[in-house]
């Protein structure tokens, strides 16, 4: 179901609000499922009748068709398909015996969450589709999306960011100056180089880890050596600019400057610690050797030809490829000090920025790891920081923020995928009273302290699985890494991670739980009634996280449009990735001069 909505920025927020902070909603997210494994845990009154249903006695137990959570799920995917949106009555039988608090929630979760559908706009109007008729839109399904090193999920974004740069640049008249991007998080640089190689672009591939600089330059270093034994650069024609561009080359350090650095592509990889201080002086850094490379390249005495000359300032294009954590705020933040020319805000004192030989001309940054984003971070806009009551996002909202319910049953295989994930939820929830036990401070698998300091931990390990790439859209991100604790002032054994296939039935895991923490054999079977209330709790909570995610969205989309005013520059919200690929986090903020560009009204 494709939405199109022109509701006011404000009211948007304010409806999101409202509903994460209805009783039912809001109860999801003050317990965790393992508060729901212990034997002294009591429901809230919200729940009393979903409750009493995931626990009634059924006809067939072993018929998965009528799993609670399952009917809430396909009832979820039905809500999200109706041509005539939620609130339409499903035929199947066991959707229709869903409890109205369920069913409420659903309807309410699928109107409010903005559409993610590839190729169409979210802010300032959500459901426009942005490309130009025409326009390349090859989704995951493109059997050319394939690349050495890289899943098909990472291939595809790969390759539809950069597609979508050459659309930006090609599709908007003030911005077909651009030679220079800053690629922030470049990670091992594949966006980097397609790039350059696709686009003939000069790209700062700018990353934190001197393991994936260094990593990215290895990648890089066959192409060098290709280029250095040819009898001379190949040209192609240049999607971007529509000229003809000689083939990039690139040289044996990490410094990589051409001999026309207007007419050819580079890449330079630099590794910094990356905040809106340092971002800002490594491109300072960058365009200066760039400028200077240039004016080294033309005869003595001879300043650049007309078609190699750099605009002056150069405009520098932005862009981050899942951005972890507040590294999206903060590459904002850098964006609007550059172009105001002043100190970004936390930056420590200092100097106004002296007059540059670039400025800030576009960008396009994908976010992602909500759980890892500053305090101050969450809320950013003035609608939200001023709204009252003030609301703040919990660690758990950021946490079920990455969820993404929709693609659960897509397939087949994927609903294998989700039904081991959520059971690796579901038992670890079930053994709660067993792992509860007190034991020796000195046991390292002991967390003592409240709910906070445990979260604040398993922050840490999803930041480290994310910042490797693995996969957010599945259940499975709060099964290994959520807190594992309940009450106050508790001591917790941690289980930890264990495979697949430890989860193949109860007497494995329980075996697997004994050896691994050398406890008394567990008890078996699980309680089936309990199982089903874990259950059903946990996928509410997760049909309710694009829902936050939406929230986080508007509020950065709003946020930014406040510090660019005057600027005459605008912000948008695209889906320039397919969900269905794997790439949950598909949204881009991005920022353009306002008017040609390639949304249309449809």
């Amino acid at each position: 179901m494709t939405k199109a909505s022109s509701v006011p920025t404000h009211d948007r927020l304010a409806h999101l609000v409202d509903f994460l902070t209805s009783p039912i909603v809001a109860s999801l997210y003050d317990f965790h499922p393992n508060d729901l494994g212990t034997s002294g845990f009591r429901p809230p009154a919200e729940w009393e009748d979903w409750w009493d249903w995931a626990g009634a006695d059924y006809q067939d137990a072993d018929d998965k068709a009528t799993e609670p959570w399952l009917c809430i799920l396909n009832y979820y995917d039905f809500c999200r398909s109706s041509e005539e949106g939620p609130g339409q009555l499903c035929s199947d039988a066991s959707e229709a015996t869903l409890p109205v608090s369920v069913r409420c929630l659903v309807e309410q979760a699928c109107s409010l969450a903005v559409s993610r559908e590839f190729g169409r706009t979210i802010y300032p109007d959500e459901g426009k589709t942005y490309y130009a008729e025409g326009a390349n839109t090859k989704t995951h399904h493109n059997p050319d999306d394939a690349l050495p090193g890289m899943s098909p999920k990472k291939a595809h974004e790969v390759i539809r960011m950069s597609q979508f740069v050459g659309d930006l640049l090609a599709g908007n008249a003030s911005l077909s100056s651009i030679q220079h991007v800053v690629d922030v998080g470049a990670g091992q640089a594949y966006l980097s180089r397609m790039l350059r190689d696709r686009h003939g672009l000069h790209v700062l591939a700018l990353d934190y880890s001197d393991v994936q600089t260094q990593g990215a330059a290895k990648r890089d270093a066959p192409k060098r050596q290709r280029a250095s034994r040819s009898n001379g650069p190949t040209k192609q024609r240049s999607p971007v600019h529509g000229r003809d561009r000689k083939e990039p080359e690139t040289t044996g350090s990490t410094e990589d400057v051409p001999d026309s650095p207007a007419s050819r592509g580079s890449l330079t990889y630099v590794t910094a610690k990356i905040d809106p201080e340092t971002l800002l002086d490594s491109t300072h850094g960058w365009i200066d050797r760039q400028l200077a490379a240039a004016n080294a390249s033309s005869p003595s005495g001879c300043s650049p030809s007309t078609a190699q000359r750099e605009p002056s300032p150069a405009p520098v294009l932005f862009v981050a490829l899942h951005a972890c954590g507040s590294l999206t705020p903060d590459i904002l933040r850098a964006f609007a000090a550059a172009l105001k020319a002043e100190p970004p805000s936390h930056s420590p004192p200092g100097p106004v920025l002296a007059e540059a030989a670039w400025t800030p001309a576009a960008a396009a940054v994908v976010g992602c790891c909500y759980n890892m984003l500053r305090p101050e971070d969450v809320p950013l806009s003035a609608a939200m920081r001023t709204a009252r009551p003030r609301f703040t996002l919990s660690p758990g909202h950021l946490q079920i923020a990455a969820q993404v319910p929709a693609g659960w049953a897509r397939t087949p295989e994927t609903l294998r995928g989700a039904r081991v994930a959520l059971r690796k939820v579901v038992w670890r929830a079930l053994i709660q009273d067993t792992l509860a036990a007190g034991q020796p401070a000195a046991d390292a698998r002991i967390e003592a302290g409240g709910r906070s300091s445990l979260e604040a931990k398993s922050a840490a390990a999803f930041a480290g699985k994310v910042g490797r790439g693995e996969a957010l859209n599945s259940v499975e991100g709060d099964a290994g890494v959520l807190p594992e604790g309940g009450g106050e002032g508790r001591r917790f054994r941690r289980l930890g991670r264990l495979n697949d296939a430890a989860y193949a039935d109860w007497e494995t895991f329980t075996q697997r739980v004994q050896a691994k923490l050398g406890l008394p054999p567990l008890s078996s079977p699980p309680d089936r009634r309990q199982e089903r209330r874990v259950e059903v709790f946990h996928v509410l909570r997760c049909v309710v996280g694009p829902v936050v995610e939406s929230l986080l969205m508007l509020d950065r989309a709003a946020w930014v449009e406040e510090k660019l005013e005057s600027t005459g520059l605008g912000v948008q919200l695209v889906n320039i990735f397919d969900q269905a690929s794997g790439s949950g986090r598909n949204v881009a903020i991005v920022i353009q001069p306002q008017g040609d560009h390639g949304e249309t009204n449809q």
